[in-house]
């Protein structure tokens, strides 16, 4: 079974969409501290499509599988230099992103794996989380075609 979701966002009811989709991953069977997590790095990348696009405007599109739930945020905005900026790691001096700019280090950090495209003025960004959970996840599978 799959499904697709689609929120079209908007910054008063951001603290909505984060409930709505911690909701929606906990539903699904994902472990309520993976399903916050996931939360966490989902409802980043959405709100900052919401603050820094000209139209303050932020697509979130959920794919919810059987063993996994894909993440699809897709905003107008400039190219992001995304594969030159690091995971979050304890060694880094936290004090560099005392100005911000832990968004995507973060995101980077919390989820099983992240894709960054920019085409025609959209930056799109797919998040993937496996639901670790014995009675949806096939053990030892990884299916790389999200």
């Amino acid at each position: 079974m799959s499904y697709k979701i689609t929120i079209n966002g908007d910054l008063d009811n951001q603290e909505k969409t984060w409930d709505l989709i911690n909701f929606i991953f906990q539903q699904h069977g994902m472990p309520a501290s993976d399903a916050d997590v996931f939360t966490v790095a989902v409802g980043e990348a959405f709100g900052n499509g919401l603050l820094y696009s000209p139209d303050n405007c932020s697509v979130l599109t959920l794919s919810i599988h059987r063993d996994r739930i894909i993440a699809e945020v897709v905003n107008v905005g400039k190219k992001i230099n995304f594969k030159a900026i690091e995971e979050f790691d304890t060694e880094h001096d936290f004090m560099q992103y005392k100005d911000g700019k832990l968004g995507i280090p973060m995101i980077k950090t919390l989820v099983d794996d992240v894709n960054y495209s920019h085409d025609k003025g959209k930056n799109k960004l797919i998040l993937l989380k496996y639901i670790k959970n014995d009675s949806n996840v096939l053990k030892g599978e990884k299916n790389e075609n999200y």
